[in-house]
């Protein structure tokens, strides 16, 4: 038997517009990603587990001078001015302690399961699924690049007058693309000779013509809701139950073997179709050493891939920007940080972590953690000192962003022959929401 323990960073309810700059608000965390981490332990080893860990944050609050009777929440200890280069920002006593609970992790076989949601991606999805899945019952485009790409522009080229589009419930959709179309075609135009915007400038000209197509098609038109758009908690259960599968496949861990509890604000009802689960909610982390756990996981991992994405961001589109070089000055206790950390990431299983359909945020984490864990050992890291680490990420993003366009190709075109449409795969449960 098993206990799941889930915790979430980024976490927002609704989606509304933030006047003040034009564009969605992300809420206090200024996260674009909602990031959720779930810690699988087993029942026989919690109790050991928990004293162990216990007395791990005790040593640490005997260092700093903490008060012992209140609770250690890791952001005290990984918060973003202290994690601006991740692992490498951290000082001795901070490093320490991470790396003495993910040994403590490993000697308990805790097993993890991370999960990236977009939420601009969740404003997209209201108003244009049925946009989607007619695109490709009329056969004018593939859903999955379509969506990647739009958000892709909305994300980051968009004007603030389109994104004021989707929360105005006066406005139709078929206005929102048209103007969309009209804002494209501003951007091809202004940059279609820049070298770097080249791949991008050619997703825009697709979506500008498949736009253009389904001007004649008709569809149905969702309003912006005056409460907000809400965040797609199916998403979050359909991460977890492909998750779940998994275990049962190659560690016979059945799902019915699984007690879930969930942190402070999580609702029950998403995690309800995962089966004959015992669950409980509105767990205090204070009083619970694996919602603890499960944010130690959500926050490390939620700050890097908000740092990362953040430092890669750049107002120039004349020149790639790579990751600062900051980002790979390690001692060796850093270094060991990160391998530990990819063990959890970059794993045997598919759903270990769980991608978007809009995966840039996300991807770049997950390949800037796997770059540094390729390297076996501090000495051979540092025999590669005078090696452009940036430049490498990029290209291995390169790489693996080029791969998953051709994965959402072949699924998608997998999924109509074998079902006939997106949407019916979607309604009898084969196929994850866009």
């Amino acid at each position: 038997m098993y206990n799941l323990y889930i915790d979430e960073k980024g976490t927002q309810e609704t989606f509304k517009m933030k006047e003040e700059n034009s564009h969605i608000n992300y809420g206090s965390d200024k996260m674009e990603l909602y990031v959720g981490a779930a810690v699988l332990i087993h029942k026989e080893k919690e109790k050991n587990l928990e004293k162990n860990f216990i007395e791990i944050e005790k040593k640490y609050k005997e260092k700093t001078q903490r008060n012992q009777n209140i609770e250690l929440k890791t952001k005290d200890y990984i918060n973003r001015s202290k994690f601006k280069y991740g692992f490498a920002s951290l000082n001795k006593k901070h490093i320490d302690l991470v790396n003495n609970i993910f040994s403590l992790l490993r000697k308990n076989d805790v097993l993890l399961a991370s999960f990236g949601i977009h939420k601009l991606s969740t404003v997209f999805n209201y108003r244009f699924l049925d946009y989607l899945y007619k695109m490709t019952e009329k056969r004018i485009g593939n859903a999955h690049l379509f969506y990647y790409s739009m958000v892709k522009y909305l994300q980051n080229d968009a004007s603030p007058e389109i994104l004021k589009l989707f929360f105005n419930s006066e406005i139709d959709n078929k206005t929102i693309m048209y103007d969309i179309k009209k804002d494209l075609k501003t951007i091809i135009d202004e940059f279609k000779h820049v070298k770097r915007m080249k791949l991008q400038i050619a997703n825009y000209k697709d979506l500008y013509k498949i736009i253009g197509k389904m001007n004649q098609i008709s569809y149905e038109n969702v309003s912006y809701p005056k409460q907000g758009y809400k965040f797609q908690w199916n998403k979050v259960y359909q991460n977890l139950d492909l998750w779940f599968e998994e275990l049962e496949l190659f560690k016979n861990i059945q799902r019915n073997q699984i007690d879930i509890f969930l942190d402070n604000g999580i609702p029950k009802e998403p995690f309800i179709k995962l089966g004959d689960n015992s669950i409980k909610v509105g767990i205090d982390s204070k009083d619970s050493v694996g919602v603890r756990i499960s944010d130690f996981f959500a926050v490390i991992i939620g700050n890097y891939v908000t740092l990362l994405s953040n430092n890669v961001k750049n107002e120039d589109k004349n020149i790639n920007k790579h990751l600062d070089k900051e980002w790979f000055e390690f001692n060796e206790e850093q270094f060991n940080a990160v391998l530990s950390l990819n063990t959890y990431i970059n794993t045997q299983y598919i759903y270990s972590v769980n991608i978007d359909t809009y995966f840039d945020n996300m991807l770049l984490f997950v390949v800037y953690i796997r770059y540094i864990s390729d390297f076996k050992s501090y000495e051979e890291f540092n025999k590669n000192k005078n090696v452009n680490h940036g430049q490498k990420v990029f290209d291995n993003y390169a790489f693996f962003a080029e791969n998953k366009y051709k994965e959402a190709v072949l699924n998608e075109n997998m999924t109509i022959q074998i079902y006939g449409t997106l949407k019916q795969a979607n309604k009898i449960g084969i196929k994850r929401d866009l």
